[in-house]
């Protein structure tokens, strides 16, 4: 199955209005997956696979929500077109607020100055090729940050961070225009020419036909759903209640098992099924 550009009339301004208003408490989900502890509480990174699950999740929630209002007012129904738009919207959504992308960018924009010590003597090593319009320079004004009990809607706060944010966020909107440049650049060749089948959009694909109606009816896409996401219930049960045994989502490591040269030389080498 080749993947077809929704037809033009599929980017209505109904579709992007609500992939708008929908990115906000998706992006407030990718920022709270983190936990207080980071790597060591998260409860999961949607966005380090290349199938956003946390993206399925909402797709399959206005399908759920369109079947009722197709039943109530059918004309007003979305289209399989629309909500195929809002989900490559969202997508993008998700990987700029995501893991590894603004999810790290933020904290690191600071963290140099904070943790500057004298003995580590960033101060003296690189400070000063770091323009003061990328970050904020001045330690006793990133107490709050770092200390908490505050907030940032402060004008005290905001003021401090508007021009860092301002141009940082200018160089992710540089750099989205470029991706989209390249990929009007190879779409041509990959999609009609090479007729590339794009496995990771087969899911969100066949959600969007028929509004899922043929997908959520086999029982072969239930089997797998039901074991991936046992495992995923019983691994979260383990996680609050250690009594309650686990499968997978464990590291190994497997390095442990190489003894001899050269093999030693791996060191530690984690594997997991999650």
């Amino acid at each position: 199955m080749s993947l077809q550009r929704p037809s033009t009339n599929s980017v209505t301004v109904r579709a992007v209005l609500i992939a708008t208003i929908i990115t906000i408490p998706n992006s407030y989900w990718l920022m709270i997956n983190w936990g207080t502890g980071g790597y060591g509480t998260g409860q999961s990174f949607p966005t380090v696979a290349t199938l956003y699950f946390n993206v399925i999740f909402i797709l399959f929630l206005l399908i759920g929500v369109n079947n009722l209002i197709r039943l109530i007012i059918p004309r007003k129904q979305i289209r399989d077109g629309e909500l195929m738009v809002i989900y490559v919207l969202l997508a993008v959504a998700s990987s700029i607020a995501g893991h590894d992308t603004l999810q790290i960018l933020w904290p690191m924009l600071a963290y140099s100055i904070w943790n500057a010590r004298p003995e580590n003597e960033w101060s003296d090593l690189f400070h000063r090729y770091i323009p003061d319009w990328l970050t904020v320079k001045d330690k006793h004004q990133l107490t709050d940050l770092y200390k908490g009990e505050s907030t940032l809607y402060t004008w005290k706060h905001i003021q401090m961070w508007i021009e860092p944010v301002f141009w940082w966020s200018a160089l992710i909107v540089v750099l989205m225009v470029m991706m989209l440049c390249l990929t009007i650049i190879v779409r041509r060749q990959w999609v009609h020419h090479e007729k590339l089948s794009y496995p990771v959009i087969q899911i969100p694909l066949q959600l969007t036909e028929q509004s899922g109606r043929k997908l959520l009816s086999s029982k072969v896409m239930w089997i797998g759903f039901a074991i991936g996401g046992g495992m995923n219930l019983l691994n979260g049960l383990h996680f609050l209640y250690p009594g309650i045994p686990s499968l997978g989502g464990t590291q190994y490591n497997v390095g442990a098992f190489f003894q001899t040269k050269p093999y030693n030389a791996i060191g530690n080498l984690p594997v997991a099924v999650y």
